[in-house]
């Protein structure tokens, strides 16, 4: 949702993907247990729970593993089932756990680097995650994946030509990794590159035509390139995939905002504040909504709330001087503009300022200091 675009939400989205190989391996796990335990309760017991995790039934999917454990504990296919049911229903924590105890175990386990890798990746520890893909990778060195999620760790941490090169690396192993070609296409639009960033997120959608990211990708491109309506239809279709995206609702507001079209800038703003009632960002922006509708105090309790949940956001101090001014509330206004310009430089406040009264300010200045 910021300018810098991250695509911590990657590691998430490549569950589903990633799940089939990940079962491949535990099936795998699984012929070798079955050959080498006389305890059939435990192999019978993880086969179900395999079963209850390829139908995303994660609760009894763990349920009938930890059976299984309490007959064999030394179990890697066991640690490694547990582990996919907790990552796959979110419980970052405790999939780290039970990756840990598969490497405890198998210390040279591949999926065990990669997916514990992609759980801490969900928790934003990104640092930890890349070392975890250190490992996949010296372990595999065509890991593609391991680079796609690599590159994707790196653009978080805004190392971008590093992120550029694992996605390349990664499409020299894949070359038809969709993943990668988003994550190139991000960096690229990280980069200023945009119409490379449509390239590459116009192939990612010829190899996954239902991929909700890349749609969002190709909005940020767009949006970039001054096509706000024609970013609007790449939030739409990313929407129309994943309803509830997050990130396509609170830009497709922004284009809008770009365009004017303010109240329904405001609805997508309202939207996502329901599910993200920290966002900063989400009320500033709402608040420019309102007070380019001449809702001046509307727009002032947005700004409140902003400056509430980031008290160092200078625009926000600046929009809410120049909501107050056409208030005729000069006093709040001055102040903000110089919170404004004490954590921005003074220059900049002034030029952001745009429409504010600066011969009132001065006025105001003139009675502070009498």
């Amino acid at each position: 949702m910021t300018q810098d675009r991250c695509m911590r939400k990657g590691t998430r989205k490549m569950r589903k993907n990633g799940m089939i190989f990940l079962l491949l391996a535990l099936a795998a796990a699984s012929i070798f247990v079955a050959a080498n335990q006389s305890e059939g309760d435990a192999e019978d017991f993880l086969e179900q729970g395999i079963a209850m995790l390829e139908l995303g039934q994660y609760d009894e999917a763990i349920a009938k593993i930890e059976r299984a454990l309490q007959l064999r504990p030394d179990m890697v296919a066991g640690h490694i089932g547990k582990g996919v049911a907790h990552f796959m229903s979110g419980r970052n924590q405790e999939a780290i756990a039970d990756f840990d105890q598969v490497l405890r175990l198998e210390p040279y386990n591949v999926s065990a680097y990669f997916y514990r890798g992609a759980a801490k990746g969900n928790l934003k520890l990104y640092k930890e995650a890349i070392a975890d893909y250190d490992f996949a990778i010296r372990l595999k060195h065509d890991h593609a994946d391991a680079f796609v999620q690599r590159g994707n760790a790196k653009t978080c941490l805004g190392l971008h030509q590093e992120a550029l090169a694992d996605f390349e690396r990664a499409l020299l192993y894949d070359p038809d990794n969709a993943r990668a070609y988003h994550g190139r296409g991000v960096t690229n639009l990280n980069l200023g590159r945009s119409e490379d960033a449509l390239g590459d997120l116009d192939r990612a959608l010829q190899l996954k035509p239902d991929f909700a990211e890349a749609f969002v990708g190709r909005g940020y491109a767009k949006a970039a390139l001054g096509l706000y309506q024609e970013a609007i239809v790449e939030y739409n279709l990313a929407l129309g995939l994943q309803p509830g995206h997050v990130s396509a609702i609170f830009s497709r507001g922004l284009a809008r905002e770009k365009i004017g079209q303010y109240q329904s800038a405001i609805a997508d703003y309202d939207q996502v504040l329901l599910s993200k009632p920290d966002s900063a960002h989400t009320y500033f922006h709402r608040g420019l909504a309102r007070a380019n509708l001449g809702r001046f105090q509307d727009a002032i309790i947005d700004y409140d709330r902003a400056l509430h949940l980031k008290h160092d956001y200078a625009k926000a101090y600046l929009q809410r001087a120049l909501a107050k001014d056409n208030l005729g509330l000069f006093e709040g206004a001055f102040a903000d503009l110089k919170k404004a310009a004490a954590l921005d430089s003074a220059e900049v406040a002034v030029a952001n300022a745009g429409s504010i009264d600066l011969g009132g300010f001065a006025r105001q200045l003139w009675f502070e200091q009498h």
